[in-house]
């Protein structure tokens, strides 16, 4: 009984880290790459795109509860909350990395901003519902 215990605890392990490892990493290339990318490519100097980094993540934590309390009416519905944010967190990578040859500092910046809404939206959705998943399966 103990050792069954033991490898349904492990594959439940294995199971919750195939998702939430890539979801960690996720985080790192956006203030990492992000600001010498777009100052390499675009007009945009580094503290322009701290500014618009710091804002969009101050932006995020505040809709985050939101996110979650939106999310807390629809519990049966997680799993596919998830499905739909992962081509949306995608979706904002693709667009964040490949920025077009922006010439202007506004269409830079809101290029930027754009692609960062687009990925923390995804990212938030995301990881707020893969969090409540993995917790109301716990309670369990």
């Amino acid at each position: 009984m103990d050792t069954e215990r033991q490898t349904h605890s492990a594959l439940g392990y294995a199971r919750y880290a195939a998702l939430g490892v890539p979801l960690a990493f996720a985080c790192l290339p956006l203030y990492i790459h992000v600001p010498n990318l777009y100052s390499n490519l675009t007009p945009l100097g580094l503290a322009a795109i701290g500014i618009v980094l710091l804002s969009l993540r101050s932006l995020d934590m505040v809709v985050d509860p939101f996110i979650g309390s939106l999310s807390d009416t629809l519990p049966t519905r997680r799993r596919l909350i998830m499905a739909i944010a992962m081509p949306v967190l995608a979706l904002g990578y693709f667009a964040l990395f490949r920025p077009p040859n922006l010439v202007g500092r506004v269409l830079a910046a809101a290029w930027l901003t754009a692609s960062l809404v687009v990925t923390y939206a995804g990212f938030s959705i995301l990881m707020i519902n893969y969090y409540a998943s993995e917790t109301a399966a716990a309670e369990q």
